[in-house]
């Protein structure tokens, strides 16, 4: 009942579902205000599977989810046989592959369908939902994607979702890398950044997180993504390079440039906030020069 998950019950009760709702924070506005439009509230996630044909997570790290489904009054705890939990979060492929084997001791179906498109995607229900797990449970649960989503994709089993999200994350990431340093360019050759934006968002240079989040950050808003959640999410990306034997240079370059940030701002703060960190003056070496960088390795 989070950033993503609020918007996400909200439409699926508009889609005239039954839905169940449960928080660690069950006094919070979201909670309440999912109440106030039809919701159930549980007092854990084992009522909610108690109450449910298919139970979803959105929840902020695999460690929570894990802790969600696993653990006492978990989700699993409460699932029938027949039973579809769906992993909405983003999670490392391995980790949803193991849910789907401790759910299958159970005869409860495991689906791992993580979600792109932001708050405002949420909120409007055209979310890009990216689907991994046998094709009869993603059949059954097209009704309920479809209240939350506009692209729908089965892309093969259990962890195939999570690896196409981690693909997607690690593309938009270095992409906002990307946009960042080109504010700050810019901004030290003394021109007009929102100027700036509007052409590159005409040109070659664009990309979603140019258009999308470039405009708030211009305008000292929040994009609604703090950078302990890029971090993580990079991180997750890295894992799997590394199991697969993929080099992902641009992938380690984002994850220094986090880690650099977050030591200067803190792990909360949102990416907007850090802005003003990349357009400090460049601190030349004791020669008057810059140092010269060293690689990673």
């Amino acid at each position: 009942m989070g950033t993503m998950g609020t918007p996400m019950v909200l439409n699926l009760l508009k889609g005239g579902f039954h839905v169940t709702v449960y928080s660690a924070h069950l006094d919070s506005p979201n909670v309440r205000l999912a109440a106030s439009k039809g919701a159930a509230v549980a007092r854990s996630a084992e009522e909610v599977a108690e109450d449910s044909e298919v139970a979803l997570m959105c929840l902020p790290r695999a460690e929570v989810s894990e802790k969600v489904l696993l653990g006492e009054r978990g989700l699993l705890a409460g699932s029938a046989p027949g039973t579809i939990i769906v992993e909405m979060s983003t999670v490392p492929p391995l980790t949803v592959k193991r849910f789907g084997r401790e759910a299958g001791r159970r005869r409860v179906k495991v689906l791992d369908a993580p979600i792109s498109g932001g708050r405002t995607g949420a909120e409007a229900g055209t979310l890009t939902i990216m689907v991994g797990g046998d094709r009869r449970s993603f059949q059954r649960c097209l009704p309920v994607f479809g209240a939350v989503g506009k692209m729908v994709y089965h892309l093969g089993g259990l962890g195939a979702g999570e690896t196409m999200k981690l693909v997607n994350g690690m593309v938009g990431n270095a992409n906002l890398m990307a946009a960042l340093e080109g504010l700050e360019l810019a901004s030290k050759a003394g021109m007009d950044l929102k100027l700036v934006q509007g052409i590159v968002a005409n040109s070659t240079g664009q990309s979603w997180a140019w258009n999308t989040l470039v405009p708030r950050i211009l305008d000292a808003k929040n994009v609604g993504v703090n950078l302990d959640t890029l971090a993580k999410d990079v991180g997750y990306v890295l894992a799997l390079a590394d199991e697969v034997g993929a080099e992902a240079r641009i992938a380690r370059e984002a994850s220094a440039v986090l880690a650099r940030l977050r030591r200067e701002t803190g792990g909360s703060t949102d990416v907007s906030s850090a802005f003003p960190s990349l357009l400090e003056p460049v601190r030349p070496s004791r020669g008057g020069r810059r140092a010269p960088r060293r690689d990673a390795d």
